[in-house]
């Protein structure tokens, strides 16, 4: 591990990325000298020096103005790692470029599944303590970026014969998958004029990554030059199409190299009441070009019918338009313990009777029954179903359409089997604002209390 910094904020305006965390980033070098063999089609394939190089974002927070002070502790990367090895046995030959491939793409997406924005690990201070768990383990994007692939100029020439075929991908942060541009066949000064699709941003301190390619049919395709170090703090007030100097991989400056990028940014704010009635009336209507929403799914706990055993995921999938599904699962942090339910229930009903609060509020405020809260008052033992503290929120870039369109489908699985589901329309899940959880009854009669709420882009 490098040194500790703290990150300063001064001076960058976003009204989202507000300092109520203390965040700071720690420089992280991983260098393995152990080798790994495997025998593919005959031959033997090892590899050995893996070097990953990243930083890690830690956000303290949010601070709170009693104690604990901390929500929790989020151990994130901005970025996708840095990843180097060297190839052994029959892949070393010639390094064998499709094998290099798939062993990058392995351990990058190994890494980037588990840590990279919006991945996170967190660790909450506990419900206990007044805290929701979903502040620490999935805060919501802040905005949304597009980046307009312009032109570049004075590009090397990479072909043997002719003039390179380049190609530009972008990449902000961690998505199934990236933005490509159109291949420009034969030129050193291309021209594309792409837009990517929008982004979703977590933190001012992410990067935008682009990279230059030249496309070849035979051979993998060869490396040009991509960006370096360019902050999204620094871009997301830039009007105008602005040229970046182009690095190749090992940091050295593309001699006179350059690609031009514009780019556009909106802020996500919670969309007002008004907004959310006419999204479930499907009123709402979004220009060609307008920026996508942001939905957020928030998972708060599960309780199961008494037979609902430990060691279920909470599976949530919402379709979308372009062939692919936002998905996610989610395991429960705990299990509340009866016993220490017993307790609980008993010592709040009996401050709640000194209050003289009625049976009927009693019930609202506890969960209860009625007729469970006369047979606690009784001395009896209640049996109480098993309650599942989930506490988990993530967050799918969808355009209003797919919004007013699509369902939304939830279901508790065990060892690989579907247990309980049910599918609902997502327009009329939304909630007007960020209030408690509501519980939505599967068709087995097992609750998941969650909370859906729509951010809307604002220039």
């Amino acid at each position: 591990f490098g040194q500790m910094r703290i990150i300063e904020t001064q001076g960058i305006t976003s009204a989202q990325d507000v300092s109520d965390r203390l965040r700071t980033i720690l420089p992280f070098v991983w260098d393995s000298q152990a080798q790994v063999d495997a025998v593919v089609a005959g031959f033997r394939v090892g590899v050995q020096k893996i070097q990953i190089k990243a930083e890690i974002l830690v956000d303290w927070g949010p601070i709170l103005d009693q104690y604990p002070i901390l929500s929790g502790v989020g151990i994130t990367m901005p970025d996708p790692p840095t990843i180097d090895f060297d190839l052994t046995g029959a892949a070393s030959i010639g390094e064998l470029p499709p094998i290099r491939s798939s062993i990058f793409k392995a351990i990058d997406g190994a890494i980037s599944r588990a840590m990279v924005l919006p991945n996170r690990l967190g660790i909450p201070a506990g419900r206990e303590r007044g805290v929701k768990p979903w502040v620490v383990t999935g805060p919501p994007p802040i905005g949304l970026l597009k980046v307009k692939v312009i032109s570049a100029k004075n590009l090397p020439n990479e072909d043997m014969s002719g003039q390179s075929d380049p190609f530009v991908e972008v990449r902000v942060g961690y998505l199934g998958k990236h933005f490509k541009s159109k291949v420009v066949d034969s030129s050193l000064n291309p021209v594309w004029n792409e837009m990517t699709h929008a982004y979703p941003v977590y933190t001012l301190f992410q990067k935008v990554h682009a990279f230059v390619s030249d496309s070849d049919f035979w051979t993998p395709n060869d490396a040009i030059g991509g960006l370096k170090d360019i902050y999204i703090h620094d871009i997301i007030h830039v009007t105008e199409p602005k040229e970046f100097d182009l690095y190749k991989k090992d940091g050295t400056k593309v001699e006179n190299a350059k690609l031009t990028l514009a780019f556009e940014w909106r802020e996500l704010k919670l969309s007002e009441p008004s907004e959310v009635k006419m999204a479930r009336e499907s009123s709402l209507k979004e220009g060609p070009t307008d920026f996508p929403h942001v939905i957020s799914v928030l998972i708060d706990k599960v309780i199961g019918k008494p037979e609902l055993q430990e060691g279920f995921k909470v599976g949530c999938e919402i379709p979308l338009d372009d062939g692919e599904a936002f998905e996610f699962e989610s395991s429960y942090a705990k299990k509340e313990d009866s016993y220490t339910s017993q307790f609980i229930y008993k010592r709040v009903l009996k401050k709640m009777d000194e209050k003289k609060i009625p049976i009927a509020q009693q019930a609202e405020i506890t969960g209860l029954t009625k007729e469970q809260i006369e047979q606690f008052r009784k001395g009896f033992k209640v049996h109480v179903v098993p309650e599942f503290d989930i506490g988990s929120q993530n967050h799918a870039v969808m355009s209003l359409a797919e919004i007013q369109s699509k369902s939304l489908k939830l279901s508790l699985t065990q060892a690989g089997r579907v247990i309980d589901t049910v599918e609902l329309p997502l327009a009329k899940q939304i909630a007007e604002d960020e209030g408690q959880p509501t519980p939505v009854s599967l068709k087995g009669d097992d609750q998941i209390w969650c909370r859906i709420t729509m951010r809307r882009p604002v220039k």
